[in-house]
């Protein structure tokens, strides 16, 4: 469904995720215990959740029983019962889950970053983790559940990807005999609003105190193409050589050379709309300063007097493409590979090339996306650690405008 938490915006953060999960929690017909011993009796597996822009029920069952477990999917689809029983009972269990989400330093970092990138009233401008804060939770109603599935789990803004061994006129059939009674509502299709949020010109840096804590995080976003973009593979490599990857530029500077990290990563997010990328990297306190010192050379370089090499280009290429022989036998990966290629408006002749476009990747197209895409200059900041032992270090930096988030701030 094109839906996700992105939808959550002018709402209530979290309620895409909790609706998803209480999908599993009971229909009009069966109890969640009934539920789950029906499915268990057949072997089928069935799970809903939501992403970022997307929300999904997946299903894995034995061909013998498919029809039988379209029955329970469609059951779970269009009479959920979101129970008060069930509600009450995830609700205490998800809050403390947030709370935990805030008391690790690295997923406390992730919640806060997306709301100082994108601004308030941005639709990905909330937890990246989807479980929304303790008082939109606190404060979810049935209704909002009901109001969310009826608004975005329609058929007219849905895609269905089937894999086994079953071809279409018989999936076809099956679901036409299933499905006859999921009709979409008179209302307009809903639309997400995934406007690209402003990139800010200078660098800030946001510090969250840990006393005590042996390890600062540091996390660096800036603002980054979309997923959808015609040259997405380019700007994967281009980070994959940065950040994504073990032999990375940065994990082998921070981890492997200084010895100050036990990894240190960059991450693109390739959102259908903004994407971010970001570098991330837990270090030992009293080398905090020195780190972020290295990631911004780490950047400025790429982008600078030590571009890519044909070395590094060579070894993600075979790294890629060495996987595809296996990457989709059996039908899990498959089935993530096609949801995955259709959720970028692609068909499955572009997942087939996939290995032709890495191959005719070259090193002026990867210094080309870092000259456009790398904003070292530009970065927002946000480290979690002792400030007694960190602040004065990292303000020296003059990386740029310096807040301390207080408790407040990062729920």
């Amino acid at each position: 469904f094109d839906s996700g938490y992105a939808s959550d915006v002018g709402g209530k953060l979290g309620t895409a995720s909790y609706t998803m999960s209480m999908l599993k929690e009971g229909t009009e017909n069966l109890s969640a215990l009934e539920l789950n011993e029906r499915l268990e009796s057949l072997g089928t597996n069935l799970n809903a959740s939501a992403s970022l822009d997307s929300s999904r029920i997946n299903m894995d069952t034995l061909s013998v029983n498919f029809a039988e477990s379209l029955a329970l999917m469609n059951d779970v689809l269009q009479n959920p019962a979101f129970s008060e029983e069930e509600i009450e009972r995830k609700r205490s269990n998800w809050i403390e889950g947030i709370r935990k989400e805030e008391a690790r330093p690295q997923t406390q970092a992730l919640r806060v970053l997306p709301g100082l990138m994108f601004g308030e009233g941005h639709a990905y401008s909330q937890p990246l983790t989807g479980s929304g804060t303790p008082e939109s939770i606190k404060s979810l109603t049935r209704e909002d559940l009901i109001q969310h599935a009826q608004t975005w789990l329609r058929p007219d803004n849905a895609k269905l990807v089937i894999v086994g061994d079953t071809n279409v006129e018989q999936a076809q059939s099956l679901l036409e005999e299933q499905f006859a009674s999921w009709q979409a509502p008179a209302s307009d299709k809903p639309e997400k609003t995934l406007d690209a949020s402003m990139a800010s010109g200078t660098s800030r840096v946001f510090l969250i105190d840990k006393p005590g804590n042996p390890q600062s995080v540091i996390i660096a976003g800036q603002l980054a193409p979309s997923g959808q973009v015609d040259n997405a593979d380019t700007v994967d490599v281009m980070n994959t050589i940065l950040g994504g990857s073990f032999t990375s530029r940065l994990n082998m500077n921070l981890r492997e050379d200084k010895g100050w990290s036990y990894g240190a990563r960059s991450i693109w997010l390739d959102n259908e709309g903004p994407g971010l990328l970001v570098a991330l990297a837990p270090v030992q306190t009293d080398k905090t300063k020195e780190s972020i010192e290295e990631i911004i050379k780490e950047f400025t370089q790429y982008e600078g007097d030590k571009p890519a090499t044909e070395d590094e280009l060579a070894k993600v290429k075979a790294n890629k493409t060495a996987k595809l022989p296996g990457a989709y036998e059996t039908k899990g990966s498959l089935l993530s590979g096609l949801v995955s290629t259709f959720n970028k408006g692609k068909d499955v002749e572009y997942l087939e090339n996939y290995g032709q476009r890495i191959n005719a990747i070259t090193l002026d197209d990867i210094q080309d996306n870092a000259d456009k895409v790398l904003k070292p200059d530009a970065m927002t900041w946000v480290i979690v650690g002792d400030l007694a032992e960190i602040e004065d270090k990292v303000r020296s930096l003059n990386l740029g405008e310096v807040t301390i988030l207080k408790e407040s701030d990062v729920k």
